[in-house]
């Protein structure tokens, strides 16, 4: 039988640790040295600061996990759901290193496919729980969010 404290927690600590990666290989620096562009600077200025960021992704990582146990528990196996709420979750791991090109056109269309494949997945898993889809609206509205920021400010 799965724990809902384990799988939360699991679930933040992959997010932790993905960041640890991330700044432990300095992927991060290239932002940070960049000159960007005035556009660029408009659109930054509608997202919230990194550590801002970085909270609303512990927290969407935990609803993942929650999504993730509330699914095996009334399936009592890994279903076609669970699977695809792992690979919501690896796709949003690998974000940070396939936007480390600091491509802004590739930021874009992928801003774009974490919200189409969200939706996705929103949508198989409301076919087996009402309950869990609600924990999976933030990371929709969130995705949202970033990518009407990203796809209309540049």
């Amino acid at each position: 039988m799965s724990n809902p404290t384990l799988e939360v927690v699991g679930f933040i600590g992959l997010a932790l640790g993905m960041n640890a990666v991330v700044y432990g290989l300095g992927w991060n620096q290239e932002s940070r040295n960049r000159v960007y562009s005035k556009q660029e600077k408009e659109v930054m200025a509608l997202l919230p600061p990194g550590y801002v960021i970085g909270g609303v992704w512990m927290f969407l990582f935990g609803l993942f996990g929650y999504v993730h146990y509330l699914l095996y528990v009334m399936q009592h196996k890994i279903s076609t759901a669970c699977v695809l709420v792992e690979l919501l979750v690896l796709f949003c791991l690998l974000y940070p290193v396939l936007t480390s090109l600091q491509d802004s056109s590739l930021t874009r269309v992928l801003n774009l496919l974490s919200l189409v494949f969200g939706f996705i997945v929103g949508l198989v898993v409301i076919t087996v729980s009402v309950d869990a889809f609600w924990y999976l609206v933030p990371y929709l509205l969130w995705t949202f969010y970033v990518s009407i920021v990203t796809v209309c400010g540049t």
